[in-house]
């Protein structure tokens, strides 16, 4: 067993090894390790840059084409029908008021199918890989509708382009007057139920809107033309729609 006396022999004894081997050890003085730092304002890191022109569009490009995934395929074939049936029917028409409110009557159904599917994909399981990207939900969802509408609007135009070129008794802008105040209206109005409660509710609240188009009031149906009331409360009802799908529903049923 070994005493203090060995104990204290065996340490100098390491030790004189050591500064034999590597040298004595010495302890900088506190000003001196200062001084080996490097400066803290030159060490910061340059303030970080805005998104760039390309990698907002690259976003933007990223978030429409994730959100035109979302829609189903059976969309687009049935928006044509609609449209290609209102036509039709318009032609057949006798007269030019009676032209402007069927043709209306069938491009409202068509764009409230397509603002209630666009509400109807708040449990889809990819929404939470969107969740995950640099945008908001209400972001999203505001791009979904509005490229839904946007498409479904500008097919409408065209197809009153068509009503006009092959022979209705009307005019471009009186054909087009006669479904766009309508139609907004019933899409809101379906989009707010549908994000509110579910499509099924929304379907119902824009069937209501599309039912007023044929009721007569005073002077014509309580819901015809299109009138400033008629967009700002179309404008009002997406704006509110957007802003209840701000906590998208990540699991369970639309209903």
């Amino acid at each position: 067993m070994i005493d203090d006396e060995d104990q204290d022999a065996l340490t100098a004894a390491v030790r004189e090894a050591d500064e034999e081997l590597i040298g004595r050890l010495t302890v900088p003085a506190y000003d001196e390790l200062l001084g080996r730092l490097p400066d803290i304002a030159a060490s910061r890191k340059a303030p970080v840059s805005g998104p760039t022109l390309r990698a907002s569009w690259r976003l933007t490009t990223g978030l429409v084409a994730a959100q035109a995934r979302l829609m189903p395929r059976s969309l687009g074939p049935l928006t044509a029908l609609g449209l290609v049936a209102a036509v039709l029917l318009a032609l057949t028409a006798p007269t030019p008021g009676a032209v402007v409110q069927l043709f209306s009557s069938v491009v409202t159904v068509v764009l409230l199918l397509g603002s209630v599917t666009a509400c109807s994909h708040r449990s889809d399981p990819r929404l939470e890989l969107l969740s995950a990207m640099p945008v908001s939900p209400a972001t999203a969802f505001a791009t979904r509708l509005a490229l839904v509408l946007g498409i479904d609007l500008a097919l409408s135009v065209v197809a009153s382009g068509v009503l006009v070129s092959a022979g209705a008794t009307t005019g471009m802008l009186a054909v087009v007057a006669g479904w766009l105040g309508r139609a907004l209206l019933a899409a809101g109005a379906g989009a707010v139920f549908a994000i509110w409660r579910s499509p099924a509710f929304g379907t119902m609240a824009g069937v209501v809107v599309w039912l007023l188009g044929w009721v007569r009031g005073p002077d014509d149906a309580v819901v015809s033309g299109t009138h400033p009331w008629m967009l700002s409360c179309a404008l009002a009802l997406l704006a509110a729609a957007v802003w209840l799908a701000r906590r998208p529903r990540l699991s369970g049923s639309d209903g």
